[in-house]
């Protein structure tokens, strides 16, 4: 039988609605006192409801991450660090492979929104106006790799780290560079062909080469690199 707040409070000598609170991590309870009952908890071997949790805070403690590709490397990367930023908030994450298609992601999203109290899209290929028909009136939204007016947005600046990268290899005496990118039709992918272009119409003496593949995946990447070599 599984052991209630309400015996870890009488263990202690507390009250339930204080060994709630500190379970909860809640700054209303001395952080010696929650230390105190987690440590209770965890010797007595208390194991939270999480229905109960859910219903009596009016959310789920969850966070939903739609990721294009659980396999590549990138996309599993990400969900594994988001994963531990949850973990130490004491949220679970749920996470939802799209297979790629804006299709895949809008299934997604329609499964987490149910389950979750915020969403990630990582890279979404949508196209904006389905996307944002998807998830008008849910919030939080946070979109990774795609810049979409009025939502949270994380951009890496892709034309310095182009600019960076391609320098270097100039430096070292390189005139001809293969550029492999991801699916073309991955809005970051739009945004780093487009630096490789400016790139090149600054530097018309070096020749930029695309190298087009069929996945993401290791053995394809050493294929197209062998087309240069």
């Amino acid at each position: 039988m599984s052991v209630t707040a309400a015996e870890v409070a009488a263990r202690l000598g507390l009250s339930q609605s204080t060994v709630s609170r500190a379970l909860a991590g809640s700054d209303l309870v001395s952080a010696a006192t929650r230390a105190r009952v987690r440590d209770a908890a965890r010797a007595m071997g208390y194991r939270p409801n999480a229905a109960g949790r859910s219903l009596q805070a009016g959310r789920h403690f969850s966070i939903g991450i739609v990721v294009p590709d659980l396999a590549g490397g990138y996309g599993a990367g990400v969900a594994k660090r988001v994963l531990q930023a949850a973990t130490a908030r004491g949220e679970q994450l749920l996470v939802a492979d799209s297979g790629g298609t804006g299709e895949g992601e809008l299934a997604a999203f329609d499964t987490l929104a149910s389950q979750a109290d915020g969403v990630l899209f990582l890279a979404p290929r949508a196209p904006e106006a389905m996307l944002r028909d998807a998830v008008a009136g849910f919030r939080p939204i946070v979109v990774v790799g795609r810049s979409l007016p009025g939502l949270d947005c994380v951009l890496a600046e892709e034309g310095p780290a182009l600019d960076a990268a391609l320098d270097h290899l100039v430096a070292l005496g390189h005139t001809t560079i293969g550029y492999q990118g991801g699916p073309t039709e991955s809005p970051s992918e739009a945004m780093r062909c487009a630096g490789v272009r400016a790139y090149g119409d600054a530097h018309p003496d070096i020749a930029l080469v695309r190298l087009d593949t069929e996945g993401l995946s290791a053995e394809v990447g050493a294929a197209a690199a062998s087309e240069v070599v």
